[in-house]
Order: C-alpha cells, then sequence, then structure tokens
C-alpha cells in the first residue's frame, strides 16, 4: 500500500498516546511493502527499542485490519514479534510490535528458508481461543457458496490468510535464523488445511512447480488428510476475484 500519511500528520492525541509509552520519537522509516494500513513505520526513540506502528483512521477501510491485528498478535507470540500495545485516540486506531532487522524469507525451491518456513507453519496451527474473529466462509457473500461450502470452510483454527513471502521475516538469533510471521490483519478461524491450502498459491509464486508444491506440502498431516472436495470449494472461492495467473493456479486444487 502506498503511504498515505506521515507521522506528523497522524493525530496529535495518538501521537502523544505512543511517545507517553516509548518516548519522543527521533526517526521514523516507512513500510512501503504494508498493505494493511495507510500508515506503516518503523518509530525510533531514544528510550526505547524499535516499534513498528501500523494505524489507521478510525473511518478507513483498514481500521478493520488493524483492530484485528490488534486482537490476534497477543496471542501468536511464539510465531510473531513481541506486542508492544494498541491504541484508539484522536480518531486513529493503531498497534504497535517490536522491530527485528530482518529480511523476508525466500520461497524459492531450494531455499534454506523453507524448513524454518515449515517449522512456523506447523507452530501457528492451533484452535483459537479469543475474542471474535470473522469467519473464513465469511468473506464471500452469501450467493457465492452453499450452506454446504460454508460448511466445508467451517473451523476454529487461527488462519492467517496471506502468508506472501513479506509477512514471513528472516531474523538472526544466536542459535541461527529464525522466522516470524508478521500482518495479522486479514486473521480469520478456519480449517486448518485451509492455510496451508492458501500457501500453495505463494509457493506456486516462487516458480514451485504443482508437483513440488504439493509434495513440499505433503510433509504436514493436515494437508495430506485434507478432503479434495473441500479444496475444490475453497479454490473456486480463491478464483472468484483472482488475477489470471492466480486463478490458473487455484485451478490446479479443483478436482
Amino acid at each position: 500500500m502506498t503511504p498515505q500519511f506521515r507521522w506528523p500528520s497522524l493525530s496529535y492525541a495518538l501521537r502523544d498516546a505512543i511517545e507517553s509509552d516509548i518516548g519522543r520519537v527521533t526517526k521514523t522509516v516507512s513500510l512501503p511493502w504494508t498493505r494493511s494500513a495507510p500508515y506503516a513505520a518503523v518509530l525510533r526513540t531514544r528510550t526505547h527499542r524499535p516499534v513498528v506502528l501500523k494505524a489507521a483512521p478510525e473511518c478507513h477501510k483498514a481500521a478493520e485490519y488493524v483492530r484485528r491485528e490488534a486482537i490476534v498478535s497477543p496471542r501468536v507470540a511464539h510465531v510473531a514479534p513481541a506486542f508492544v500495545g494498541a491504541y484508539n485516540a484522536g480518531g486513529w486506531v493503531a498497534t504497535l510490535a517490536a522491530f527485528h532487522d530482518a529480511r523476508f524469507a525466500d520461497l524459492t525451491p531450494g531455499s534454506a528458508d523453507l524448513p524454518r518456513v515449515a517449522r512456523v507453519l506447523g507452530a501457528v496451527s492451533r484452535p483459537y481461543a479469543g475474542p471474535s474473529l470473522p469467519r473464513l466462509c465469511d468473506r464471500w457473500p452469501d450467493a457465492a457458496l452453499s450452506a454446504e461450502d460454508r460448511s466445508s470452510l467451517g473451523g476454529f483454527t487461527l488462519l492467517h490468510t496471506n502468508l506472501h513471502r513479506t509477512n514471513l521475516l528472516v531474523y538472526k538469533e544466536t542459535w541461527g535464523p529464525r522466522v516470524h510471521i508478521v500482518g495479522w490483519g486479514r486473521a480469520v478461524l478456519g480449517p486448518r488445511w485451509a492455510e496451508l491450502a492458501m500457501f500453495y498459491r505463494e509457493l506456486r509464486r516462487a516458480d514451485h512447480t504443482a508437483h513440488a508444491a504439493h509434495a513440499w506440502l505433503a510433509q504436514f498431516p493436515t494437508w495430506r488428510k485434507a478432503l479434495p472436495g473441500r479444496l475444490t470449494v475453497l479454490a473456486r472461492a480463491m478464483q472468484r476475484d483472482a488475477s489470471p495467473r492466480d486463478r490458473a493456479v487455484w485451478a490446479e486444487l479443483i478436482s
């Protein structure tokens, strides 16, 4: 998302609330690849470790994504940067999370990041217990899915649903590189296999063949047990607003 705001243009009440927690902001660096908020930047102060701020006016369509990230982020601390806080001030909603000097994951065939990504994907698939979240099937209008289709997409597992490489950050720890998942603003509840089905598209975008993508996903028991008919329901739904290239990818999961 192209940055629409700068730090001085955020409401005074929001900036004051944030600086009351982390100290006076001395430098900001925008994160132009972040699509879930009209303002996303790394904030630096002299008294606090760097943090990532995502913010949106309450009336902006992205405000829902920021609010959802505020709900989910504290509950995924095992796979995400430390959550610092959430704000609702001066007509804005915002989240703060710890910043790590990281790079985007390399998802291409043979990449050393792929086993790291597999570990974090295995760790993130847990039943969700927390405030209400939208269901995966709610993404599509009633006319797009039958009652049976909606039942096929039902479940209580927390799904990220947008595991693009820019949301998979690799950073160094003393024992080696680690992957964090960021960008939880589109999280929903659904069946565990759906996260892997959506990641199939990312593997294909990263130049894996269809056969290789299936083989990589086969390391997960949830994928091996996924019913073809349910994969077909999701794939057809995902085709509705997809680009021509992605529609062809989703067609590969239709049986």
